[in-house]
C-alpha cells in the first residue's frame, strides 16, 4: 500500500525495512497502562526517528497517541483498509443482537 501511494518507493531498493519491537509489542505480562500506556507502542519508534536511524516510520493509527514527542509530526494516512469487525463465538453466534442478555464481550485488534 505504501507504494501505490507513493510510487517512488516502488522500485526494489527504494526502502530498506528496519523491524523495531516496542515496549507495548514485549510487555504481554502486565496491563499496559500500568507501565506507560498508549506510548508503549510508539516511544522506540519516536526514539529512532529523532536519532536518525530512520526517515520515517509506518505504525496503525490506533497506537500513536494523541500528543506527539515533539521533533516528529504525522505527515500521512493511508485510506483505512475494511473496518468491519468479525465475532468469534464457541457458541456460532453471528450477530450482537443474538447474544444473551448480559453477556460479556471482550475486544481486541490485531
Amino acid at each position: 500500500r505504501l507504494a501505490e501511494a507513493f510510487p517512488e518507493l516502488a522500485h526494489d531498493g527504494s526502502v530498506e525495512i528496519k523491524v523495531i519491537s516496542t515496549t507495548g509489542d514485549e510487555r504481554l505480562d502486565v496491563p499496559l497502562a500500568t507501565v506507560g500506556g498508549k506510548g508503549l507502542f510508539t516511544r522506540e519508534l519516536d526514539v529512532a526517528l529523532l536519532n536518525k536511524e530512520v526517515d520515517f516510520c509506518v505504525h496503525s493509527t490506533k497506537d500513536v497517541p494523541t500528543a506527539l514527542v515533539p521533533g516528529t509530526e504525522l505527515c500521512t494516512m493511508l485510506p483505512r483498509e475494511d473496518t468491519r469487525d468479525v465475532i468469534i463465538s464457541p457458541q456460532g453466534i453471528t450477530r450482537f443482537e443474538d447474544f444473551p442478555a448480559g453477556s460479556v464481550i471482550g475486544t481486541a485488534s490485531l
